[in-house]
């Protein structure tokens, strides 16, 4: 028998990863957006927005489907082998299938002239994919080898980040170090493996067992990944690089918040997947009214937060030539807000319950508005209206995610702590536009409005929800 972590520490360990993976690119953000220059940043934004059509289409929806199915099974030795080298053989044969598209892709399409060398170096993500099997380390909670690799991987590509790119012309190099740092992973991957299984290709795929969650899945995956990158494949298409490279640091800085705060879903989704496994849906309803209440206390100041600070961060982290994307990071921070409810609603609670075609009719609807307003919205607006199309289509599976929801898994006893969360904002708000008229420095502005709202928030919570508090800063 394994010994696993709670999830507590699972989530402590999980927002280390990924901070982790946001902050050490965050180091060499201001640096890379500096010397690359922004139409040359808006490239590399481009190729790596293609370049994840293809990943996903190798990935094809596993990631999701076997930690749900391997968790249920995953205390029984036999079952658990088998089950992983069956989902390892369909993600190989998923893996050659997208590289030979790509093949296809890059001859025919004429748009990638330009950035064909980039796209071939970024190509080799594609051909690894299936190494990855990051997947076993979720299904067994191994959150401690998964942040311990994710740092030193990190460590190493922003030693060669500073060390090789000088002038805006090493865009390549930037390309190449993170090419060979996700392939490092890759491997890293594979051979740590070995700890719980030894995987090998198998025949026997049962692909009549495995194929219809599958796709559902890889379908929900490949809408959410079209509505997301499209808009920046859009800007580069209808407008120019610029703009991609204006609208990536918005995307980059509001998905710092969104990444740390969706940790505390994905680890609880194995274990949740277990407690359906074993039928004991008691303690299910009990993790996951706990997760929902700790995500509620944590989105709403970190997006109101961002949404007031924005024009600081931007001016901060990226300098002046990019506060044209300011107003598509406000806009950002409330899609965020959504986005994330979204998350607990899909992750936690439909994809457990395998309800994985109600989660697909949600993203298509939302995806087709997505796609159907960028057409109307980026001409007219620009980054800007990339921007307001993801609201609409994050609205839009919060609202059809909730409703399915319910059913399964009524939200009780929460009305404590939306009262504190909004009271919190509004201070947050409040503070931070009384600040604002001081017109200190714009470091120390900075400072002050998040070390005086983070007071103001906590004093909320701690005056109004002082329970749950208690027990989620206290409870191991």
């Amino acid at each position: 028998m394994i010994s696993y972590r709670t999830v507590k520490k699972n989530a402590f360990l999980n927002i280390i990863r990924q901070v982790s993976k946001i902050l050490f690119p965050f180091i060499t953000f201001p640096y890379i957006t500096r010397v690359l220059q922004v139409e040359n940043y808006g490239k590399v934004g481009w190729c790596t927005s293609i370049i994840g059509y293809f990943v996903l289409l190798a990935s094809l929806g596993i990631y999701d489907y076997a930690i749900r199915e391997g968790a249920r099974v995953r205390e029984n030795r036999i079952k658990i082998n088998v089950f992983c080298n069956e989902i390892f053989s369909i993600n190989l044969i998923a893996t050659l299938l997208s590289y030979l598209l790509f093949i296809i892709f890059i001859l025919l399409y004429p748009m990638t002239k330009d950035c064909k060398e980039l796209l071939v170096i970024q190509s080799m993500t594609i051909l690894l994919t299936a190494l990855g099997v990051e997947w076993i380390y979720v299904i067994y909670e191994d959150y401690l080898y998964v942040t311990i690799r994710t740092l030193g991987i990190q460590i190493l590509s922003i030693i060669l980040i500073f060390i090789f790119i000088k002038n805006a012309s090493d865009y390549k190099k930037y390309i190449i170090i993170t090419t060979v740092s996700s392939i490092i992973g890759f491997l890293f991957n594979f051979i740590y493996s070995r700890k719980y299984l030894t995987l090998h290709f198998t025949s026997n795929l049962k692909i009549e067992k495995h194929i219809r969650p599958i796709l559902y899945l890889f379908i929900n995956s490949a809408l959410i990944s079209v509505y997301v990158n499209s808009d920046i494949t859009m800007l580069g298409i209808i407008k120019t690089n610029t703009q991609v490279g204006l609208y990536e640091v918005s995307v980059k800085i509001y998905t710092i918040i969104k990444t740390i705060i969706s940790a505390v879903v994905v680890v609880a989704v194995p274990r949740l997947s277990f407690y359906l496994g074993e039928k004991n849906n008691r303690k299910f309803e009990k993790l996951a009214l706990n997760v929902f209440k700790s995500m509620i206390i944590m989105i709403f100041p970190a997006m109101v937060g961002l949404y007031m600070i924005s024009n600081n961060i931007v001016k901060i982290i990226v300098g002046q030539d990019y506060l044209e994307s300011v107003l598509s990071l406000k806009i950002l921070s409330i899609a965020g807000l959504f986005s994330l409810l979204a998350s607990f609603f899909i992750n936690a609670i439909l994809i457990p319950y395998k309800k994985e075609k109600t989660v697909l009719i949600a993203t298509f609807i939302s995806a087709i508005f997505n796609i159907g307003l960028n057409f109307i919205f980026i001409p007219i607006w620009g980054l800007n209206g990339a921007a307001i199309t993801t609201l609409i289509a994050e609205i839009i599976v919060t609202i059809i995610g909730f409703l399915n929801s319910r059913d399964i898994f009524p939200l009780k006893d929460c009305q404590r702590t939306f009262i504190a969360a909004v009271l919190g904002c509004i201070l947050i708000i409040g503070m931070c536009t009384i600040i604002s008229i001081f017109q200190f420095s714009i470091i120390y502005d900075t400072i002050f409005k998040i070390i005086v709202s983070m007071l103001l928030y906590f004093l909320t919570q701690l005056s109004i929800n002082t329970k749950f508090l208690k027990l989620l800063i206290l409870k191991a």
